[in-house]
């Protein structure tokens, strides 16, 4: 029997990708605002909780710990484009299982997913060194465009002074 999962987000787009993402493998049942977390859970006994921090009408850290009162054994994986520190670490003692930072790649869900419900035997990060990845790659990419705008301004001030680009192999010298 395949596991059900409960998925709380309240943009259609998202709901709707999610269940594309996982309806292969999973039974998903969705709701768009908070305050029907509960009531889905009761009507529908999910094996796992996916939901967006940023709900309306309800604070996504008050639905993990209300949450974790009344099912204390439900998984949990928080998705948000908040990358505070504090609020991860406090969704995490919260219960949260996972804290994807959005954008997330779709493939990060599936393992979180796969892996909360058993289907995963793959080594997991730990938050840290996840969130450190993710910041290196973003300063990454910052630090290519800087490179890229970088080299695009030499080209250009080298061929306004001297015409044309010449090769590397130009102005090396060359000793056998």
């Amino acid at each position: 029997m395949n596991e059900k999962i409960l998925v709380v987000n309240d943009e259609t787009n998202v709901r709707k990708a999610l269940t594309e993402i996982l309806e292969d493998e999973y039974v998903i049942v969705t709701a768009e605002e908070g305050k029907e977390v509960i009531e889905k859970i009761e009507q529908g006994k999910p094996d796992l909780l996916i939901f967006d921090l940023k709900l309306p009408e309800i604070e996504g850290l008050q639905i993990i710990k209300k949450i974790k009162e009344i099912y204390p054994h439900l998984p949990v994986i928080v998705t948000s484009a908040i990358a505070e520190i504090k609020t991860v670490v406090e969704a995490m003692r919260l219960g949260a299982e996972e804290y994807l930072i959005k954008p997330f790649h779709l493939e990060e869900l599936k393992r979180a997913v796969g892996q909360i419900l058993g289907k995963n035997t793959t080594i997991d990060l730990p938050l840290e060194i996840k969130m450190l990845i993710t910041e290196l790659s973003k300063k990454m990419v910052e630090k290519e465009a800087k490179l890229e705008e970088a080299s695009q301004y030499f080209e250009k001030e080298f061929i306004s002074r001297y015409g044309k680009l010449l090769p590397l192999s130009s102005f090396i010298e060359v000793q056998l």
